[in-house]
């Protein structure tokens, strides 16, 4: 069975991967922003969720849950999901909002500088679909299944 794309959508079709690479870069540079303007300190782990693998990739995720200090005000946060090797009560250094001290994140960078090259992957891909498209070559390939 093949799938045919109208005509009038496939000139569009490299959209999705040039949108999808822009918004994951833009994301992954918000995340790198932080980096430079949030300010450093050290929080306690107080919980880790474990969530076991579901789905394709049945990776486990683990939330963290940590206090910290700023000022001399106690807060509460989750640096959200997280790779293993966390244990209760150890000491780590988190970046937090200056403005907004409830605002944390992990100083992991690895992270984001992941995400601006698959974005910026998704983007190549989407501006070659639109040079290939406009240069006579096909923009959507063609799909068939037994």
């Amino acid at each position: 069975m093949q799938i045919n794309v109208p005509e009038k959508f496939k000139k569009f079709f490299f959209l999705i991967p040039l949108l999808t690479g822009i918004a994951v870069m833009i994301a992954a540079g918000v995340s790198l922003y932080h980096h430079a303007t949030y300010a450093k300190t050290v929080a306690t782990i107080l919980s880790i969720d474990v969530d076991p693998g579901v789905g394709e990739d049945e990776s486990t995720k683990y939330t963290v849950i940590v206090e910290y200090r700023v000022d001399g005000q106690t807060y509460y946060g989750d640096l959200g999901e997280l790779e293993n090797g966390y244990t209760v009560g150890k000491r780590i250094e988190i970046l937090y909002d200056p403005n907004d001290p409830a605002k944390i994140q992990s100083t992991d960078k690895i992270g984001p500088a992941i995400a601006v090259l698959v974005g910026a992957l998704f983007a190549g891909i989407g501006v070659y679909m639109l040079v290939k498209g406009k240069n006579g070559g096909p923009t959507v390939p063609t799909a068939t299944t037994a």
